[in-house]
């Protein structure tokens, strides 16, 4: 998960959907979504900063209309903007996103199929193991996945 922060989400084989069991789901989400409060985001020499600006602009612009699309069907942001971050001294063309966290995420929605090169993560919340797997299948797109569980005769299912 810190690769997607550190990249901050331009490496293409960092989560961008990130499935979780309904029993689990809020207590997942809550400490998810504090974990983005601790970064600092600025120039990328200085040391103190968690990330820095995007090397592609389009990124940002894809990443931000996913969050736009999320917020307009409903959906909740639990931290973060979801829009480019405007740092004093570059205006309006600031390539700086501050990361944001969706929860709530249905299958309907743009991120759920798309690759997002931003620092942005959605998090989903299934009841079963069929419904994980057809949701993380369900997409043209060569995405990355991960999988994680105690039980390791669930992993090879």
């Amino acid at each position: 998960m810190a690769l997607k922060w550190r990249n901050v989400g331009q490496a293409c084989t960092t989560a961008n959907r990130v499935y979780i069991q309904a029993g689990i789901y809020e207590k997942f989400a809550t400490a998810f979504s504090e974990q983005p409060s601790k970064f600092k985001i600025g120039h990328g020499d200085d040391s103190v900063n968690s990330f820095a600006a995007a090397a592609a602009f389009a990124g940002h612009q894809k990443a931000e209309s996913q969050v736009k699309n999320a917020l307009e069907n409903g959906f909740k942001l639990r931290t973060g903007l979801g829009r480019p971050l405007v740092l004093t001294l570059l205006g309006d063309t600031s390539q700086f996103m501050e990361p944001a966290v969706l929860t709530e995420i249905t299958q309907d929605m743009e991120m759920a199929t798309e690759g997002t090169f931003g620092p942005v993560y959605g998090l989903f919340k299934f009841e079963t193991e069929e419904q994980a797997v057809t949701w993380a299948n369900d997409t043209s797109l060569g995405l990355a996945s991960y999988v994680f569980t105690k039980n390791s005769d669930r992993l090879w299912r």
